[in-house]
C-alpha cells in the first residue's frame, strides 16, 4: 500500500517508533529513521534490511537536526512524502514542584521539535505540490504527529507532558487548514497507555541526554499512580496498547486510506 513512499519517522530506534518503522516497511515504504540512540537504530535496520531504511543518529533538540535528518532522507531516496513526529519522553513532577526546565522540556519536545520538523517537510513540498496541482498531477502526503490522551483529559503529575501534546494538537489542526488544498494531509494519534520503557518505572541510572538535560528515562511515583488508575477507566480493554497496535492506527493516517481525513485527533485507547 506503500510502494513507492518514503517516510522520516523519529523517535524511531525503539518502541512505537520501531514498530511504525517494521510496519512500514512491511507495506513498501522506505524509512529514513532518527533516533538518540545509534545503536539500537543500527539493529533496527539489521533487523529490517539494510536496503529499505536508512538511520540518522542525533538530537532533534537541536535546532540544525530536523534540516539535517531531512538532507539525508533526500540525499538517499530522492524524496520524502511521509513524516511521523514519534519523539518524545517523559519528565514528571506535580505543577507544585515542577521546574521550568521540565516544563519547557516537555515543550521542545513535544511541540517544537515537531513544528521544526513539519516546517522542514512543508517548505519543501508546498513549492512542488504547488507545480503538481497545475498539472494536473497532485501527489498526496501526510504528516502524523504522535499526541496522547493526556493532552485531551490531563494527566496528574505530569501537566508539562499534557501541555506539550496539547501545544501539538493545535499545531496539527492548524497546519492541516493550511495545507489541505496542496494534498498534505496533517493528523494527530492520542494514544492511551501504550508499554514502551517511559510508561514504566523509572530505574536508577537510565538517563536519556537530550538538549544539555539528564532525564531519568520511566515514570516518577506519582505519575505512575495516576497512569495506572487512568488505564483502569479510560481504556475499555483495561490494559495497555502494545506498540504493534499503537503503530496501526499511525499507518492508518500514512496510508490512502485517510486522504479525506484530515486535521483530525484519532483516540487509540481501547
Amino acid at each position: 500500500m506503500l510502494q513507492g513512499r518514503v517516510a522520516v519517522v523519529t523517535g524511531g530506534a525503539q518502541g512505537i517508533g520501531a514498530a511504525v518503522v517494521r510496519l512500514l516497511v512491511s507495506q513498501g515504504a522506505r524509512i529514513c529513521a532518527a533516533d538518540l540512540d545509534a545503536e539500537l537504530l543500527e539493529d533496527l535496520r539489521a533487523e529490517v534490511g539494510g536496503d529499505r531504511v536508512l538511520t540518522v543518529a542525533g538530537d532533534l533538540a537541536d535546532p540544525l537536526q530536523p534540516r539535517r535528518v531531512f538532507e539525508r532522507a533526500v540525499d538517499h531516496f530522492g524524496d520524502v512524502d511521509i513524516l511521523v513526529n514519534n519523539a518524545g519522553y517523559f519528565w514528571d513532577a506535580p505543577v507544585h514542584r515542577m521546574t521550568d526546565d521540565q516544563f519547557t522540556a516537555m515543550l521542545e519536545i513535544h511541540a517544537l521539535v515537531p513544528f521544526r520538523l513539519m516546517r522542514e517537510a512543508l517548505s519543501r513540498w508546498r513549492p512542488v505540490a504547488k507545480k503538481e496541482a497545475e498539472s494536473g498531477a497532485p501527489r498526496r502526503r501526510k504528516i502524523v504527529n504522535v499526541s496522547s490522551r493526556a493532552a485531551l483529559v490531563g494527566l496528574p503529575g505530569a501537566a508539562n507532558y499534557a501541555a506539550g501534546k496539547a501545544a501539538l494538537i493545535g499545531l496539527t489542526r492548524s497546519a492541516a487548514r493550511e495545507n489541505a488544498r496542496l494534498g498534505v494531509n496533517v493528523n494527530a494519534v492520542a494514544f492511551g497507555a501504550v508499554d514502551t520503557r517511559f510508561g514504566r518505572p523509572v530505574q536508577e541510572g537510565t538517563v536519556l541526554e537530550t538538549g544539555g538535560r539528564s532525564v531519568p528515562l520511566g515514570l516518577g511515583e506519582n505519575a505512575q499512580a495516576q497512569a495506572g488508575a487512568q488505564r483502569r477507566y479510560r481504556s475499555q480493554s483495561g490494559r495497555a496498547a502494545t506498540p504493534e497496535e499503537a503503530a496501526a492506527a499511525v499507518f492508518h493516517l500514512c496510508s490512502p486510506l485517510s486522504d479525506l481525513i484530515n486535521g483530525e485527533v484519532v483516540q487509540v485507547n481501547g
